[in-house]
């Protein structure tokens, strides 16, 4: 597994700056989250209690065959 944690600038140096500073002033939260690679921690349990994505776990499932 490959995990890649870094700010739009580091992807993408061309897209102008101009545009991340203005989503900074307009919602800071919300272009922490896009721009900077930040998590988000003020909508926890906003999208799925933890008891739900629980739930989905199959817990000692290492494999399953093909559905077809």
């Amino acid at each position: 597994m490959i995990v890649w944690h870094a700010p739009t600038l580091t992807m993408n140096p061309t897209l102008p700056a101009s545009v991340i500073e203005e989503a900074r002033r307009l919602d800071p939260v919300s272009a922490a989250t896009e721009f900077d690679a930040e998590w988000r921690d003020d909508v926890e349990g906003g999208y799925l209690a933890p008891l739900i994505v629980e739930g989905a776990v199959a817990r000692g499932v290492t494999e399953r065959p093909p559905a077809w």
